[in-house]
């Protein structure tokens, strides 16, 4: 979720509210944050304001609360109808984008594996969070046409919020997409899958990670003994509930030279499957931590992914490849390439400027302390060879 920090005044209590642009208060039954780049906070109707400005206190309107001295190209990509969370430290949070392709749900920190490549460090969850999910996903418009991902963590260890957020999400946007994020454990519990499916969102897809077609490498890369049989169960359960599941596998160093052989566990295992995605690793998180022993620059298992493609491809299991930038790919597999990192924390690098194919690029994470050393931009000439 895209984040700024500012001078926060008169406010000791986390605040959400919807973005209005307008000096007077939108339909927004009392709800309404002003958003502005002026140096007057003069307005009617708001429960607080956001500005770039750096405006004395006395200046500000009333005791409202506040928060100045945004960044102004933060407040410039704030619209009508965005939701926010302020907080009294400064930081101000886009919750929902009514513009993205990607909005999410982070439902918490927990987690039951300790991946090597996980892209964010352990931290207790925020006392607020479930409330702030709640009332992002209540005053999402019920027009929204934004798919939904739902985080972590691991979301099915709060079983309790899980299930009333995704309750919630049926009945406000049920037409939208939804996808929940997890590890698979949980769901090995027939019972336990069973009262998630129930819940019965026509669009919801799970997205489960595996990391290996063997139980030594699944299990060593997410720091879980028992994970992949349990991670196994889990799928078997949702192809008994009849779900759709996607399949993700993160590439790292620890998994490249078997991905013809995930592939080849995948067709034998899961047919079932709605999609399978290889994915670019973003190395941040505990995955910078463990950079040397997770590292791998892309180019090195090139000839393993294309492998592992063709083979689900020729089987007619629908495959993808998330977040590696065209020009490291080679030119029979961009096809599969889908722009997959959300648009809060992608980028293009200073060298893609003169690339032909950069307005469709995936391109990369904002996130990531490290890039393969092979990025370059592509010609004309290049797509003519």
């Amino acid at each position: 979720m895209k984040q700024a920090r500012g001078v926060a005044n008169g406010f000791s209590e986390h605040i959400i509210g919807i973005v209005s642009r307008s000096r007077f208060r939108l339909p927004f039954h009392g709800t309404s944050v002003f958003v502005t780049n002026s140096s007057s906070l003069k307005c009617s109707g708001h429960m607080a304001a956001v500005s770039s400005a750096e405006i004395p206190t006395k200046y500000v309107l009333g005791r409202a609360p506040n928060i100045t001295s945004v960044p102004c190209e933060y407040i410039e990509d704030l619209h009508n109808g965005d939701i926010l969370s302020l907080n009294p430290d400064g930081r101000v949070t886009k919750l929902w984008d009514l513009r993205s392709r990607h909005n999410v749900i982070f439902v918490t920190n927990l987690c039951d594996c300790r991946c090597l490549a996980c892209p964010q460090p352990n931290a207790p969850d925020p006392k607020d969070i479930f409330a702030q999910n709640k009332w992002t996903l209540k005053h999402v418009p019920r027009g929204s046409t934004s798919p939904i991902t739902f985080t972590g963590g691991e979301p099915t260890l709060k079983e309790k919020e899980l299930s009333t957020l995704l309750e919630i999400c049926k009945k406000r946007v049920c037409s939208v997409p939804v996808f929940l994020l997890t590890n698979g454990r949980r769901l090995s519990n027939f019972e336990f899958a069973k009262r998630i499916a129930d819940i019965n969102i026509p669009n919801l897809t799970f997205c489960v990670s595996i990391y290996g077609d063997v139980d030594e490498i699944h299990d060593y890369c997410v720091g879980a003994k028992g994970a992949f049989q349990e991670t196994v169960r889990g799928l078997h359960n949702l192809a008994r509930l009849n779900k759709q599941v996607e399949l993700r596998i993160v590439i790292i160093r620890n998994n490249y030279r078997r991905l013809l052989q995930i592939a080849e566990f995948i067709y034998r295992n899961f047919p079932f499957v709605l999609h399978v995605a290889f994915m670019g690793m973003e190395s941040t998180g505990k995955a910078w931590e463990n950079i040397k022993e997770v590292w791998v620059d892309p180019v090195e298992y090139m000839s393993q992914l294309h492998a592992a493609i063709q083979h689900l491809h020729h089987r007619n299991l629908n495959t993808s490849i998330y977040n590696l930038p065209f020009c490291l790919l080679p030119r029979q597999l961009w096809p599969f390439s889908r722009d997959s990192i959300s648009d809060w924390k992608k980028i293009l690098l200073p060298i893609c400027s003169p690339c032909v194919l950069r307005e469709k690029c995936p391109g990369f994470f904002t996130t990531s302390q490290i890039q393969s050393s092979y990025i370059h931009p592509i010609s004309d000439s290049d797509l003519r060879i």
